[in-house]
């Protein structure tokens, strides 16, 4: 079961039969872990990311929230070049990352094209009346 931290909820558990979120007007969240680089390199154009998802849910409010304490329902302690990444479909899809360097999340992400990453956890971001 989750635990109730501050404002906003990352929940690992999952509440529909199938084993996945709805992913329509649901955040969802995929924390992963930077296990090296591609040699090669890629061309190709990424979808930009925003810094606003609505209801609160910023770039810059779920770094503070993180950089306060450990936000998760399970035990974590981030490492070096770690990646948040937030999204919903409503609409049209929106996401946002967050790197952790310098012993604090912020705003980024690895090189897109040439990472290679190793997921830890997935799950829905539920934010708390």
């Amino acid at each position: 079961m989750c635990k109730n931290t501050s404002q906003l909820k990352f929940c690992t558990c999952i509440d529909t039969p199938e084993g996945t979120p709805d992913p329509k007007d649901t955040y969802v969240w995929v924390l992963s872990r930077l296990v090296g680089l591609k040699k090669e390199h890629l061309i190709g154009r990424v979808m930009g990311p925003t810094q606003d998802l609505g209801n609160g849910i910023t770039a810059e409010t779920i770094a503070q929230l993180l950089n306060d304490g450990n936000c998760f329902d399970f035990d974590y302690t981030p490492s070096k070049d770690d990646t948040l990444s937030i999204s919903i479909r409503s609409g049209s899809y929106q996401y946002f990352t967050l790197i952790f360097r310098g012993q604090q999340w912020e705003e980024g992400n690895n090189p897109s094209f040439i990472s290679i990453k190793e997921q830890i956890a997935k799950g829905t971001l539920e934010i708390i009346q």
